[in-house]
C-alpha cells in the first residue's frame, strides 16, 4: 500500500462543538499522551497534501496550543511513520455555527455540517477527505478504500460515503466542493443533517457486504463476535466507525486502546532494552523511551489492522 494519494486531496478534521453529551470537552481526550485530533493529523498526512482543522471558538485555544507542540509529538511518537516532514496544518473557524435556537432561546451549534462547509470553502483541492477528530480507531485501509474507489470512477461524483446497517458514515467520507451549494441551501432551510446532502448531490454510496470474524476484547482469551464489512476485498471492521459521544463511549475507547497492553509492554521492553543503555542511571529517560515505543507498537497495530 505505497501508492501516493497526496497530489490533490485536502484532509479536513472536524473539531468543533461543545461536547455536552459526555460531560466533558472531548477535544482534550488523548490516545496515549497524544490528543485525538493530533493523531488524526498524522493519519491523514499519509493521503493528503493539505490538512485543515475546522473548529469552534470554544476549542480554538486548546487546538492552537497543541498544534505548537506538533514537532515534539512527531519526534516522540510518530518518527516510525516515515513522513518526510511535519504535516502542514491550518486551523479554520466554523463560519456558520450559531444559527439554531435551543429550548432556552439561546443560539447553539448547528453541528458538524458547518465544519464541513467551512473546510470545503477553504480547501485548495477540489476533493477533501473529511473525518471527525473523535474516531480514534479509523484505519489506513478505510482511508485507502475511499480514495481508491474515488480514483477508480470514470465519472467523478460529488461525494463518496460508506453506508452500514446503522446508516451513513458521513463523519468520514470524501466530499467535493460541488457539495457546497447543497450544504448552503440546507443550512438556509435549517436542515442540518449531513445525510441530507446526499439526496441532492451526485453521491456514490458504498454499501458493505456483511461478514464476521473474531475480536479479542481483553487479555483473558475471551472472544467476541463483531461485524466486518468486506469492501472491494478489504476488511473494514466496525471499530472504524466508532466515535466518542458519551462517557460510556469514552470508557469503551480506553478499554479497547488498552487491549493486550501486557503483550505490548513485554515486546517493547525486550526490543528496546537491546537498543538503549542507561546513561548515569537515567532510568526516567529509559522509561520514557519504553513508553513511547509501546505507543508506537500499539498505534501500528490499530492503524494497520
Amino acid at each position: 500500500m505505497s501508492i501516493n494519494f497526496k497530489k490533490d486531496l485536502t484532509g479536513i478534521i472536524l473539531a468543533g462543538g461543545k461536547s455536552t453529551r459526555p460531560g466533558f470537552n472531548k477535544i482534550e481526550v488523548k490516545i496515549g499522551n497524544v490528543p485525538l485530533f493530533i493523531d488524526q493529523i498524522f493519519k491523514l498526512y499519509f493521503f493528503c497534501n493539505e490538512i485543515l482543522i475546522s473548529t469552534s471558538e470554544n476549542n480554538y485555544e486548546f487546538i492552537n496550543r497543541e498544534i505548537k507542540k506538533i514537532k515534539k509529538y512527531y519526534i516522540d511518537y510518530y518518527g516510525f511513520c516515515n513522513l518526510n516532514k511535519i504535516p502542514p496544518v491550518k486551523i479554520i473557524m466554523d463560519k456558520v455555527r450559531q444559527t439554531r435556537d435551543n429550548s432556552d432561546g439561546n443560539n447553539v451549534s448547528i453541528g458538524p455540517v458547518s465544519g464541513i462547509k467551512s473546510g470545503l470553502e477553504y480547501a485548495k483541492n477540489p476533493y477533501s477527505l473529511v473525518v471527525a477528530f473523535d474516531m480514534p480507531f479509523i484505519t489506513y485501509k478505510y482511508f485507502y478504500l475511499l480514495i481508491d474507489i474515488k480514483n477508480s470512477q470514470s465519472k467523478l461524483k460529488d461525494a463518496f460515503i460508506i453506508k452500514t446497517e446503522k446508516g451513513y458514515e458521513s463523519l468520514c467520507g470524501i466530499y467535493s466542493k460541488n457539495c457546497l451549494n447543497v450544504i448552503s441551501k440546507n443550512i438556509e432551510n435549517k436542515e442540518y443533517k449531513i445525510s441530507e446532502i446526499f439526496q441532492y448531490s451526485d453521491t456514490l454510496i458504498i454499501k458493505p457486504v456483511r461478514a464476521f470474524t473474531k475480536w479479542k476484547p481483553d487479555n483473558n482469551g475471551e472472544n467476541d463476535e463483531i461485524n466486518f464489512y468486506k469492501l472491494n476485498n478489504k476488511k473494514i471492521d466496525s471499530l472504524n466507525f466508532f466515535n466518542i459521544n458519551t462517557s460510556d463511549d469514552y470508557n469503551y475507547f480506553n478499554k479497547i486502546w488498552n487491549l493486550q497492553l501486557r503483550d505490548f509492554q513485554i515486546s517493547s521492553n525486550q526490543k528496546f532494552s537491546k537498543q538503549i543503555s542507561l546513561k548515569n542511571g537515567d532510568k526516567s529517560a529509559y522509561n520514557q523511551h519504553i513508553s513511547a515505543n509501546i505507543f508506537c507498537e500499539k498505534w501500528k497495530y490499530f492503524f494497520y489492522r
